[in-house]
């Protein structure tokens, strides 16, 4: 029993400094690539999407992500009814950002998601979300 608390213990402080590295005020140089980068879009952020959905008259709930598990800064869930959207900000100078982009796909531990990545931010829509209002939230997000 000893044993597994200690390896618990040593996995939670390995992954704890791990994260601490790429976080804001971590150890990371400010020279290196694992300093934190601005993003370009400084005006819109995953909680933005409230506005959106504030204005198509949709109550939802919503549940901030753990974005650096995919390698976002930040993140949020917004969920209604059946329907929900996960909404991601990028650094869109990283290679996680450039890669998403480029296959339109986020990445976490082994699992491969579709996402819809644009403009420094990934959006991933439930299945309940149809291709209509897919377009009308992301035209408004960006508008």
């Amino acid at each position: 029993m000893k044993r597994i608390v200690a390896a618990v213990l040593t996995f939670s402080l390995l992954f704890l400094v791990a994260c601490g590295a790429n976080s804001p005020g971590g150890f990371a140089p400010s020279g290196s690539s694992f300093a934190p980068q601005p993003t370009q879009n400084l005006s819109l952020t995953p909680e933005s999407m409230a506005d959106v959905l504030d204005g198509m008259g949709i109550e939802y709930e919503t549940t901030m992500m753990a974005a650096m598990m995919i390698g976002a800064e930040s993140g949020m869930m917004y969920e209604w009814g059946d329907s929900r959207v996960e909404v991601y900000r990028y650094d869109t100078d990283s290679e996680v950002y450039k890669t998403a982009e480029k296959d339109q796909k986020i990445l976490l531990g082994t699992m491969i998601m579709d996402a819809t990545v644009q403009d420094g931010f990934a959006f991933m829509f439930g299945v309940d979300v149809d291709d209509t209002q897919v377009k009308e939230i992301l035209s408004k997000f960006f508008d």
